[in-house]
Formats: C-alpha cells, structure tokens, sequence
C-alpha cells in the first residue's frame, strides 16, 4: 500500500511530497514535488486556495467514481474553508490582519 500522508516540512511553510502516478492505481514515481505557503518572508499558496484546489479535485473525481466517503470529505473541507473565512473575517474586524496578534 502507498503511503500517501508522508511529507517532509522543509521548513516553515515548505514542505516536499512524493509525486505519484496512476497505472491501474497509485504509482509512486520517486520524485518530489514542492508546496509552498505564503509566509511573512516568502510567497506561497494560502491554505484556503489549497483546500480550494482539493474540493475541486475531489468533486471531479467524486462525479467519476461516487462515494459516500469522498462527499463527507469535501463536506469536512467546505467547513474547514468555512472556519478559517469566520477567523479573517473577525481579524479583520478587531484590526489584526496581517500581523501577529492573536
């Protein structure tokens, strides 16, 4: 079975996964790929767009192959996405976007 959940954190906000390939399931290929947040010194994806990126991932495959496990994942997703909106949201209205204040 491949371990799909192995990630290396780089360093704060970097981290390296394994890329994989699918041929009559998953293949690891060996090689890595890179995921980068945005942090305070560097550019990177936020993690609402990356949550983004796999609702929408898992929709496509979801309309491929149904499942009842795939639907209450993107569930769990949109309330993930859902939570961290209510949390800039109430930053915002305290005035503590962007920096370190709780």
């Amino acid at each position: 079975m491949v371990d799909k959940k192995r990630i290396t954190r780089l360093r704060e906000g970097v981290y390296m996964l394994p890329k994989y390939k699918f041929n009559k399931g998953l293949i690891e290929t060996g090689e890595s790929m890179l995921l980068g947040f945005v942090t305070r010194l560097e550019e990177g994806a936020t993690p609402e767009g990356v949550i983004l990126a796999v609702i929408d991932d898992l929709i496509q495959k979801n309309e491929e192959v149904p499942s009842k496990e795939t639907e209450s994942a993107i569930d769990y997703l949109k309330n993930a996405l859902r939570s961290l909106e209510i949390r800039d949201a109430d930053r915002a209205a305290r005035g503590v976007t962007s920096t370190n204040n709780p």
